[in-house]
């Protein structure tokens, strides 16, 4: 028996020490996990083909303006149907009607067909679409009888005053254009080909004028571009008196000069030969310089098909436009130019330089996905609380676009937990990351006092300032539905720690008035401590938390309470009066507010302050208890004298007890339950009785 309860022993300590062993492991374990370094994810670019806002394959779409009509030429629909497959718009405005050379007459743009635009670009604002707009006056490029195009254009000065005009409606509607290509000349104002439009040096003042007009005229936040960089060198060169060839752009620096950056280029030959069908005539010095210009205004246009093989040839194959689109910085194509190119890129697998989409995607796709801006996180870290509930995000966007972006934008964090779902602003930059670059930010916000307690996935949003959600290119799998932005990070809303957050004297000391040498009576003395949920709590006051008072002294004082708690500390006070032990109290002084009472209704101390009068011509208030009243029967209707008593002395006042009020519309009472509850008890009762003698009967006829 011995044996067996010291093995039973043995066992149980046995086990206890395995419990307690792991025990600690449990706790180094959480020790270690918690001093962890905050982890990291990173994340790579999803090769789906996404449509974003301001960037990418354009629709153009055409818009004629006659003159006296202000009804919009573009229907809505029509802008709202594109919209699902473009985030950019090239709108091509017709101003033939006002020229009498491309068949109207030569009249200023009047207010309704002034009008007439702006409904298109309020269409535009509507649905949150941006564009780039181009007017010209030979929108079908239409020739002469031997084959020249016809001289469209009005005169010189007529062709500014439109510019002024349409600028007015620019410059109202400057949130969703976000270039203006200048324009005017030539056939499709592609800037060559007519009088005023031929490129010699025989219209240099003509460019320099046309930009200088529409530079004075729009917002300067809208980039200005022209066909060609050698219109470029006749703007600049007679703007400030100087003389560079397009060669020596190689090296120009555009912000050492007004205005300058805000001039870039439009290309309707892109890549269709070595000089892109006469765009260029240095073409690595005006790509350099294209791309640096590109930082601040749109480059793009018109891909066209080869000049030698009629469709694909050294320059636009996707090879060299991977090479060159990082150097340029192209943000915008015309989708319907040149299609046959594009269909050639729809048959070919892409096995260029990126890795990412070698043997993958097809050359279109690849092109789709680098034309603009595309931005995806790449890395984040995990979220940071703070006490205070500040949480901190830190992660990293990349841009594998050609370009950077040229709008304005704003961002947001959402914390959702799949049910619960708050938005707060934050501040990230996306027009601070370059082309084929990356960025790291940090940000710090409020954890939402909306939510509750508990743990939220957080998802960074985008969009541009008209509105449109710019969508970041990763997996689905870390994305919102329809990629409504990317989760990244989650964080854990704590509990609300309670503080305390002030006390206060609710209720004044009993005495308040004291002989020197007396005791600090704390008696009817109430302290209350508010707490920073919005609860109220008693404070159990002890003479260690009084300080400030001397009861050995002469004259009012202030008594100072401290309270704390939690490492918090508040303090709040009352006031006591110390007399010397000669003077004497002579008597007391009721003032009385003079309020009414119902019969049996009870005396408000509040209503009523009583001061205490000494022999040395001071007084004091006397904090007053119910203890210290007589007389004043409020169940009697009348005139009542209440006496108030206070160490000897006495004084009176009187108040007024009035009948209870009458209800002007008595309602009968409903049946009691009480009373039901009685009649059915007595009922029961007097059925038992009525059984009971029942039986005694029964049982004596029995017997």
């Amino acid at each position: 028996m011995l044996l067996k309860k010291i093995h039973l022993k043995s066992v149980t300590s046995f086990f206890l020490a395995v419990i307690l062993f792991i025990g600690s492991l449990s706790a180094v374990c959480f020790i270690d996990c918690a001093s962890a370094d905050t982890s990291a994810t990173e994340y790579s670019e999803s090769t789906d083909e996404i449509v974003n806002p301001a960037a990418g394959f354009y629709k153009a779409i055409t818009a004629k303006l006659r003159r006296g009509v202000s009804d919009a030429p573009v229907g809505e629909y029509t802008i709202q149907y594109y919209a699902r497959d473009f985030g950019l718009y090239h709108l091509l405005f017709d101003l033939s009607d006002f020229s009498a050379n491309a068949g109207g007459a030569d009249a200023e743009i009047d207010e309704n067909a002034l009008a007439s635009a702006a409904k298109v670009f309020g269409f535009l604002r509507k649905n949150k679409i941006g564009a780039i707009v181009r007017f010209d006056y030979n929108r079908n490029g239409n020739k002469n009888p031997d084959g020249s195009y016809i001289n469209a254009e009005p005169s010189l000065e007529l062709l500014l005053k439109h510019v002024q005009s349409v600028s007015r409606v620019i410059t109202e509607y400057s949130d969703v254009i976000l270039g203006v290509e200048s324009g005017m000349l030539g056939p499709w104002g592609e800037q060559h080909s007519t009088t005023l439009g031929n490129p010699d040096v025989s219209n240099k003042l003509t460019y320099y004028r046309l930009v200088e007009t529409w530079l004075n005229n729009t917002p300067k936040k809208i980039g200005i571009t022209v066909r060609r960089p050698l219109y470029f060198t006749y703007w600049v060169n007679e703007k400030y008196s100087l003389d560079l060839n397009v060669s020596d752009l190689s090296y120009f620096d555009a912000s050492e000069y007004e205005n300058a950056e805000r001039v870039g280029v439009y290309n309707d030959g892109y890549l269709g030969s070595s000089s892109d069908l006469g765009t260029f005539t240095d073409r690595a010095a005006e790509t350099a310089f294209i791309g640096r210009q590109a930082e601040r205004t749109f480059y793009g246009g018109e891909l066209v098909a080869d000049s030698k093989t009629g469709l694909l040839g050294e320059y636009n194959s996707v090879s060299y436009l991977e090479k060159e689109g990082f150097v340029t910085h192209t943000s915008y194509v015309n989708i319907d130019w040149n299609y046959n190119v594009f269909n050639e890129y729809k048959k070919r697998t892409y096995s260029g330089a990126d890795e990412l989409y070698n043997g993958k995607t097809s050359e279109f796709t690849f092109v789709k996905n680098r034309l603009g801006y595309r931005f995806y996180l790449s890395r984040s870290e995990d979220a940071t609380v703070s006490e205070t509930g500040e949480a901190t995000f830190k992660f990293t966007i990349a841009n594998a676009g050609f370009a950077r972006i040229l709008c304005a934008t704003r961002s947001e964090l959402v914390f959702t937990d799949g049910v619960n779902t708050v938005t707060t602003d934050c501040n990230v930059d996306l027009s601070q990351i370059p082309s084929a670059n990356d960025k790291t930010f940090e940000v710090t916000v409020e954890v939402p006092e909306q939510l509750s307690a508990g743990e939220f996935d957080v998802y960074l949003k985008f969009y541009t300032a008209y509105g449109a959600e710019i969508r970041l290119a990763n997996d689905v799998s870390i994305c919102a539905p329809e990629r409504s932005g990317v989760k990244i990070s989650s964080v854990k809303k704590p509990v609300p720690v309670k503080t305390l957050a002030d006390v206060a004297v609710t209720k004044q000391p009993s005495k308040t008035v004291y002989v020197k040498g007396d005791q600090l009576d704390l008696t009817g003395l109430e302290i209350t401590a508010s707490y920073s949920d919005g609860t109220v709590a008693a404070v159990a006051v002890t003479k260690d938390m009084l300080s400030g008072y001397d009861m050995l002294s002469e004259g009012t004082q202030e008594v100072t309470v401290t309270y704390s708690e939690n490492d918090v500390t508040k303090t709040t006070s009352f006031v006591i009066t110390v007399k010397n032990l000669s003077v004497t109290l002579t008597k007391i002084t009721v003032v009385y507010s003079g309020k009414e009472y119902y019969v049996n209704e009870v005396l408000d101390l509040n209503e009523l302050t009583v001061l205490a009068e000494y022999s040395d011509g001071t007084t004091a208030p006397v904090a007053v208890t119910r203890e210290m009243l007589s007389g004043g029967d409020t169940s009697v209707v009348g005139k009542q004298t209440v006496a108030v008593t206070y160490q000897g002395k006495t004084a009176t006042f009187e108040i007024t007890v009035k009948p209870s009020p009458t209800p002007t519309d008595p309602v009968e009472p409903a049946p009691s339950n009480t009373k039901t509850i009685v009649i059915i008890c007595v009922a029961v009762a007097a059925a038992v009785a009525c059984a009971a003698i029942v039986c005694v009967l029964l049982r004596r006829k029995k017997k």
